[in-house]
């Protein structure tokens, strides 16, 4: 602080040196020239406004009107290089040359100051609103006070610190990242609890005073802006007093739109709730429902009633009970997605195997077959191949619920660049494309084509893309020439 007074001090003596210097030069060449005293008088006037506009201080505007007038005694008037004079009627002109000086030195002075602070306003001003729109802006509150503090930081020529809480953490954090020792920890603690502005002296040299200020919301103080070993005025004052207040403003806001995602985010989980429920006590109880009555009629009519019946009976009940294992399974895979619980065993595979594990669980499959077209190359995937071979599962079933029996149905893999492409295809009537903006949704579902299966509750698709997400990579439905559909996803491929 000392070492910045000191230069501005010497940056001052040299433009008031310099300026009568250069105006001492120039009058010594008019007077070459018996150019008339008035002139040179006018020219010591001018040095004497150059300096009042380039200094800092009314007193080098002083001292530059002093030596003007010694100067003009001493180099231009009789006799020459000596401080005395021939007639007393200089004096007079000494007089009036100092008052005209020291007046032209001050006004200009004054319009200087003023120009400068109507700058320094103005700047103010500007940082505000730019302040301002970034708080309305920012999605990420804290690179808004990171804005805050670096704006402030410069404007005020110091370091700021700005500490506040976290909103989701519920903790304190200071911009930039540090930690704050006991002294700074008390008075934190002091300007939020008195809720106002405090001058500290932190150690016992008194030139490191920190300033302390509390960032006031409708909840009460919720953080504190610090700005150390600096003499703030009272413009200054009034522009941290002003950050405050907008920061205050942008953490209300940042908390009325958590809580309003809050509301959303409790809002869906009800709407799926009372979804899940209502497609369970809709669905499930029809299948429930056949197998009650199937093993009932075996068990009431077993004597009276043929084996065929019988094997007809309990195929019912087969095919519900595989139906009913299938959708709580789903349900069980969606409700750990959503919650966060569902464990990833990323490794590196073959795809080869994958594909082998799929149709594996296809080999009784007779109503559909399943055309295989893999690369002759090894490809490895980095994945859990027990959620991938779900996926494949899933979209076959698909394939096999929806379109008509005797239809083929293609797997096939593709590699392009450092992605594999795996797409399950089938024949079938296709979707529309009101259809296709919607069948990775949660619970939505149409009407199946193929008579002898049943209608599940719209979770596969969603599980399906949830898992290839995870996997970094993306799941779509597009048309299959003539007719049908192509489920086409992705997964990075993993080096030799």
């Amino acid at each position: 602080m000392k070492s910045e007074k000191f230069k501005k001090h010497l940056k001052n003596i040299i433009i008031v040196f310099m300026s009568l210097t250069m105006a001492t030069v120039f009058s010594l060449w008019l007077k070459d020239l018996r150019w008339p005293e008035a002139t040179i008088i006018l020219t010591y006037l001018l040095s004497v406004f150059f300096t009042s506009r380039l200094s800092e201080g009314f007193l080098y505007g002083i001292a530059a009107s002093l030596g003007s007038v010694i100067l003009f005694n001493f180099f231009f008037t009789e006799p020459f290089f000596t401080l005395r004079v021939s007639t007393p009627d200089y004096f007079y002109t000494f007089g009036i040359m100092l008052i005209v000086s020291i007046i032209t030195g001050t006004l200009t002075q004054k319009v200087t100051i003023e120009t400068k602070l109507a700058d320094e306003r103005e700047a103010r001003i500007k940082m505000l609103i730019e302040v301002s729109r970034e708080f309305f802006q920012a999605m990420n509150l804290d690179q808004a006070i990171s804005s805050l503090q670096s704006r402030l930081s410069h404007i005020l020529h110091s370091e700021i610190f700005v500490v506040t809480y976290s909103l989701k953490e519920k903790q304190m954090v200071v911009f930039p990242t540090t930690k704050l020792n006991r002294q700074f920890q008390k008075s934190v603690d002091d300007c939020l609890k008195e809720s106002q502005h405090l001058s500290v002296v932190i150690n016992q040299n008194a030139t490191m005073r920190h300033h302390f200020f509390p960032v006031r919301s409708k909840t009460g103080p919720t953080g504190v802006i610090i700005i150390p070993q600096i003499d703030l005025n009272e413009a200054e004052t009034e522009l941290i007093e002003a950050c405050c207040a907008q920061l205050a403003l942008a953490q209300d806001r940042q908390r009325w739109i958590e809580k309003q995602q809050e509301s959303m985010l409790e809002i869906e989980q009800e709407r799926m709730r009372v979804q899940l429920l209502s497609a369970i006590s809709h669905d499930l109880r029809t299948p429930l429902s056949s197998i009650i009555g199937s093993v009932q009629t075996i068990v009431d009519n077993y004597d009276s009633i043929s084996k065929e019946i019988i094997l007809d009976l309990l195929g019912n009940v087969s095919s519900d009970s595989k139906w009913l294992l299938e959708t709580v399974e789903n349900i069980l895979s969606m409700m750990r997605i959503q919650d966060g619980t569902i464990g990833f065993d990323f490794q590196k595979h073959i795809v080869e195997e994958i594909i082998e594990e799929v149709l594996s669980i296809f080999s009784n499959e007779k109503s559909h077959p399943i055309a295989v077209d893999i690369p002759s190359e090894a490809i490895f995937v980095h994945a859990d191949s027990k959620l991938i071979i779900k996926v494949l599962i899933n979209l076959i079933q698909n394939a096999i619920k929806y379109t008509p029996e005797s239809t083929p149905i293609s797997l096939s893999v593709k590699k392009n660049k450092n992605l594999a492409f795996f797409e399950v295809a089938d024949l079938g009537p296709g979707l529309s494309d009101s259809e296709k903006l919607r069948i990775f949704d949660r619970f939505y579902s149409f009407k199946t084509r193929n008579q002898r299966t049943r209608q599940g509750l719209g979770l596969g698709l969603s599980i399906c893309k949830s898992i290839v997400e995870a996997h970094g990579g993306t799941i779509r439905v597009l048309d299959n020439k003539p007719t049908g559909c192509r489920f086409v996803f992705s997964l990075k491929v993993k080096g030799d």
